[in-house]
């Protein structure tokens, strides 16, 4: 093997535990009660993160600049008394991200180690899936989303790499199969949007590849239609939809979903947005405030205490960083311009890249989670930073 295969190789597996450090801190801390598994995968990290540095030194010189002004915000940040994020956390969260997107990447690789972490939860599967909220049925949103990154790469895998002489992966796709229906079940609504972004997208880029046959392409199309006129209607009426859905599968003695019982809740209590609309309105108005920016992590400081982040990653990235986060934002959704109108010039292992960070990426940072625990968002910018100028980097693995 050579030097520049075994890195690709080695930077692939530190992607991997990158964006799988949550799912194997919750299956090793609630699941086999190691209490001791974050040292031990920060060290880990930090440990391939080096030896990957010291097999290939090139990184891209924008990665370079984008790690500069989150150094001088997170500074600010501290001399204002405002930041209360560790640099423990950027340096893993960020930095390291960041560094990881501007090397080469196995995507084929990427995707199986992903999927087959999965198979690490299966003797405390039912400890992880313990109710958190039991009124509403509901597990923790860290696991739902921790998992979802397990299910979306075995789907993608199942698409593009699969192969009949591999039963290990088939026993992943079945084990992820049943890992979708059981977060269908007990999952937040943001589970829901994440997979139902997922399947309008491949739709789309199945319909924009020009290498497929314009019949299979216009049965996709009247699909896809099909599925955004009934999407555009229960939007409209989801209200009604949710109600009768609750009534119809409790009278019949049918488990209700967690997504239903809990929106059911939410329109019962008149606030669908579960609160989100007074941190929306909170956020907004402090960006006007002051377009400069508050500094990382800063939102618990500002607002006293009342909001720990905004829920929303477009917000945090204006709330944090003023204008220069709305480049920032605009970054990580460029990649979508380039599946929809170029997916063709994009070579084939880093558009399922794309595919599978965006889908890990927008879909949930758009409603949910703060941005310095969202090592895939950094990772999405990086690409989308460097798709930007000249499309430095599409590579063939």
């Amino acid at each position: 093997m050579n030097k520049k295969k075994f890195a690709i190789q080695l930077n692939t597996i530190l992607a991997s535990l990158l964006l799988m450090s949550r799912l194997i801190i919750i299956i090793f801390y609630s699941g086999y009660d190691f209490y001791y598994i974050t040292p031990v995968l920060y060290s880990l990290i930090a440990s391939l993160f080096i030896i990957v540095t010291l097999l290939n030194k090139k990184i891209s010189k924008y990665s370079c600049i984008l790690l500069m002004i989150v150094s001088t915000y997170y500074f600010v940040g501290i001399l204002n008394g405002v930041t209360d994020l560790s640099i423990l956390d950027i340096i893993i969260y960020c930095f390291i991200p960041v560094f990881a997107m501007s090397k080469e990447i196995n995507t084929k690789m990427l995707l199986r180690i992903i999927m087959f972490f999965s198979l690490l939860s299966i003797p405390v599967i039912e400890k992880l899936f313990v109710f958190q909220y039991i009124s509403l049925q509901q597990v923790d949103m860290s696991v739902t989303y921790a998992f979802l990154f397990c299910i979306i790469s075995a789907c993608l895998h199942f698409i593009y790499f699969r192969s009949s002489k591999n039963i290990l992966d088939y026993i992943c796709y079945i084990f992820n199969v049943y890992l979708l229906i059981k977060i269908l079940s007990v999952g937040n609504r943001g589970a829901y949007l994440v997979i139902v972004v997922f399947i309008l997208l491949m739709q789309i880029l199945y319909i924009k590849n020009k290498e497929i046959k314009k019949n299979k392409r216009r049965m996709v199309w009247l699909l896809l239609l099909i599925e955004s006129v009934f999407l555009i209607y229960f939007a409209l009426n989801i209200d009604t939809i949710i109600l009768n859905l609750f009534d119809i599968l409790s009278k019949n003695g049918i488990n209700v979903p967690s997504f239903i019982i809990k929106m059911r809740r939410q329109i019962i209590g008149n606030d669908i947005s579960n609160g989100r609309n007074d941190v929306y309105s909170f956020f907004i108005n402090s960006i006007l405030v002051n377009p400069i920016g508050y500094g990382i992590s800063s939102s618990n400081a500002i607002s006293n205490g009342l909001y720990a982040y905004p829920h929303n990653f477009i917000l945090q990235f204006s709330f944090e960083f003023g204008l220069i986060g709305i480049f920032f934002s605009f970054f990580v959704v460029y990649p979508i311009y380039l599946l929809i109108k170029k997916q063709n010039m994009i070579e084939k292992n880093f558009k399922i890249l794309i595919v599978f960070l965006l889908i890990n990426t927008v879909p949930k940072c758009l409603i949910s989670g703060d941005i310095w625990e969202q090592s895939q968002l950094w990772m999405m910018l990086s690409i989308g930073i460097m798709l930007f100028k000249k499309k430095e980097r599409i590579y063939d693995k």
